[in-house]
């Protein structure tokens, strides 16, 4: 993925970041373990060290259709096979024969289609029976079927009106940070969820760049995967894309990324394979897929911290009014030994530190059985 701002060149001016400590947490036998939070942190100051961090940014190749697999079922037989409790999941087993002729349906027949990369369907497959498919999906994944209702926005209060000084630089990049730990159970290999860029104002066109993202860090050193809305001054230029970061490096040539129109919705996931392989996955509009790969021997094999985080770079200074937010910027699903249901969020997954908050950002997060949720702004008042 080339990165991406304006044409022009930006100096770089890195804030001091307060680094997390580690937290003591119980595990399901009541032993105590000590979660050590990473050292590393992917930022915009960080990328701005690589020449392709300049580039103007090109979407994505959509996948062709001739990786796509398409499948009709009837509303009827969804809610008769699926055997998931979790409404955000949808977890059927099908003949695998359905794949090259689908059975028919009568035309009174209300109809939900799946819409999906083949590679994508066969990772998602947890039967051994070569005969039968069985996946566990959001249920976004079904069209025709209702989507659940977004938990409330949280309220961001409290706005900086007046800006500051950090640490005695004129700093020009802004962060704030919310983080939670993996307390217990199996290795999370992967993540599901969703991106939308809720609104942009910048009346007077000012110049900036913000990153709204989840960062997910992996067990085996200074490598992580991030999912990015990314907005600058121009509301058509609301990017979502992943960044890949490999031993403290970012990945330019990672691509996996395309544009979307504010109040919009993305979907996206990622998971390991073989522990050396990280696939990624965008899917937006509806049934237009982006996707991109990344090998490396270190790739983690369990992702242990998960944060949210919203990043300004003001690019020389802010004077005018400007207000960008996201909601939500969600994990909605994680994958252990199979994908887990929206509930395994909200049990494995523990609040445990923020950065103390710093001007022209703000986030907050909600935690519960439908996942995890966060709200993330920038903004000059």
């Amino acid at each position: 993925m080339v990165k991406k701002i304006l044409g022009i060149v930006l100096t770089t001016t890195i804030i001091s970041l307060t680094l997390f400590v580690g937290s003591i947490f119980a595990d399901d036998s009541g032993s105590q373990e000590k979660s050590e939070v990473p050292t590393f942190l992917p930022t915009i100051a960080e990328m701005k060290k690589y020449p392709e961090f300049y580039q103007p940014f090109i979407p994505s190749k959509p996948i062709p259709e001739s990786e796509m697999s398409h499948l009709e079922f009837t509303k009827e037989w969804i809610l008769k096979n699926d055997v998931d409790s979790d409404p955000s999941t949808v977890k059927i087993t099908f003949p695998a024969s359905w794949l090259k002729s689908l059975p028919v349906i009568p035309e009174n027949e209300e109809i939900i289609e799946l819409n999906i990369p083949t590679r994508l369907l066969q990772d998602s497959n947890e039967n051994r029976n070569p005969k039968e498919i069985t996946v566990s999906l959001p249920n976004y994944y079904f069209k025709g079927l209702p989507t659940l209702s977004l938990p409330s926005v949280p309220v961001i209060e409290s706005l900086d009106k007046t800006g500051s000084v950090i640490d005695g630089t004129k700093a020009i990049e802004y962060t704030e940070r919310i983080s939670y730990d993996h307390t217990a159970g199996d290795d999370i290999t992967g993540a599901r969820g969703r991106v939308r860029p809720y609104s942009h104002y910048n009346p007077q066109n000012e110049d900036f760049l913000t990153y709204h993202e989840i960062e997910f860090y992996g067990d085996t050193g200074d490598d992580g995967v991030e999912i990015i809305s990314e907005m600058t001054e121009d509301d058509e230029d609301t990017k979502v894309w992943f960044a890949m970061w490999s031993n403290g490096s970012w990945i330019p040539s990672f691509d996996c990324g395309t544009l979307v129109d504010v109040g919009d919705t993305a979907n996206y996931e990622f998971y390991t394979v073989g522990n050396s392989y990280t696939y990624c996955w965008i899917e937006y509009p509806d049934d237009t897929w982006y996707f991109d790969y990344y090998y490396d021997a270190t790739t983690p094999s369990d992702y242990e911290w998960f944060r949210g985080s919203s990043e300004l770079d003001t690019i020389g200074g802010l004077s005018e009014t400007l207000y960008v937010f996201t909601y939500p910027n969600s994990i909605e699903s994680l994958k252990t030994s199979t994908w887990q249901s929206a509930s395994y969020v909200d049990q494995r997954l523990d609040w445990d530190s923020t950065d103390a908050d710093q001007s022209y950002v703000m986030i907050s997060a909600t935690l519960n059985s439908s996942g995890l949720f966060f709200a993330e702004s920038a903004y000059n008042y």
